[in-house]
């Protein structure tokens, strides 16, 4: 895959900030959101998805690629396929406090 652009790299990042507005967080409150894009092009995005059994929360990347796999216009061999990924998780410096 080739090295991304400045650009895609901005781009990316955009999507992947965007993505936490999907996040379900009722239990951590910490939005993550993810995005890829595809040799092909295409970008996709994802994100976190709690639940009240720890372990079966799902990541915004592990979305972001099932995304990919169940909707891509260009459905090729997953063992050919890369990707680039850029995830998104902290919306400011300063994590609120309350005492």
């Amino acid at each position: 895959m080739a090295t991304l652009t400045a650009q895609e790299i901005e781009l990316l990042s955009s999507k992947a900030n965007a993505a936490k507005e999907a996040a379900y967080c009722p239990y951590s409150k910490f939005r993550v959101g993810a995005a890829l894009l595809t040799e092909s092009g295409e970008y996709f995005t994802g994100a976190n998805v709690e639940n009240a059994s720890y372990p079966v929360g799902t990541c915004a990347e592990r979305v972001a690629f099932g995304t990919a796999v169940v909707c891509s216009s260009s459905p090729q061999d997953p063992g050919d396929s890369a990707a680039h990924v850029i995830t998104h998780t902290i919306a400011s410096l300063f994590w609120p406090l309350s005492y």
